[in-house]
């Protein structure tokens, strides 16, 4: 019987989670720098991955491309765990079924936030790469809705 590893499935959703949380970290930081009177040269974007003051330096950039990257390769893994759990969860029976499909669904739930957020962006009315923000914070709110309800529903499975 095929069976998809425990392990893979608990990186799929730490990968999701990181993915979000850097970005949600980032905007959140753009937030009280932008709060700061004494700010000169506000650059906030997401490629390279920045929030700061300063002129961007060769350091500060280089910091931000790695963020890129890192936040892309996590959502690439965990996409790609999902995809693989999805192809398979024909194969799989019970409760690793109902987790594969659980977290192919959490993972549909965050692109369709963060495309929304994407399609919001051309609204005049918000500032410049606010859809970083609003993607990430609707991604990790999609997150936690799931992981409560993934955890209820290993409770109740538990007490029967």
């Amino acid at each position: 019987m095929p069976q998809i590893h425990p392990a893979l499935r608990w990186t799929g959703w730490i990968a999701l989670f990181l993915s979000l949380a850097i970005p949600l970290g980032n905007s959140l930081v753009a937030m009280a720098v932008f709060r700061n009177p004494s700010c000169e040269s506000v650059r906030w974007s997401f490629a390279p991955l920045l929030a700061t003051c300063e002129p961007a330096t060769a350091q500060l950039t280089a910091y931000g491309w790695f963020g890129t990257a890192l936040v892309l390769t996590l959502f690439a893994s965990a996409t790609g765990i999902a995809a693989a759990g999805i192809a398979r969860s024909g194969a799989l029976r019970g409760a690793q079924r109902a987790d594969a499909v659980h977290f192919g669904m959490t993972l549909l739930a965050v692109v369709a936030i963060a495309a929304t957020a994407l399609v919001r962006q051309w609204d005049p009315s918000q500032p410049v790469n606010a859809w970083l923000l609003f993607a990430s914070a609707g991604g990790m709110a999609a997150y936690i809705v799931s992981s409560l309800i993934l955890v209820f529903r290993l409770a109740a499975k538990q007490r029967l």
